[in-house]
């Protein structure tokens, strides 16, 4: 899972994204979204939320 942390950080940097930018597009905290992508919780609207942003469905899959 953490593996799979590092790829999902590694594309958000990429973009210049930050878990605030994600967070505030998704209306959750940034602890969600660090949870997230940690593999600590599963949510469907943060899911959403990275893929309209243009985030591989295969990083995501793999986070949850």
């Amino acid at each position: 899972m953490e593996n799979n942390a590092i790829e999902i950080k590694k594309w958000m940097l990429e973009r210049r994204l930050r878990q605030v930018d994600v967070a505030k597009k998704a209306n959750v905290s940034n602890t969600a979204i660090f949870l997230f992508i940690h593999g600590k919780t599963v949510s469907a609207k943060i899911k959403q939320t990275f893929l309209s942003l243009g985030c591989p469905n295969e990083l995501l899959e793999r986070a949850a």
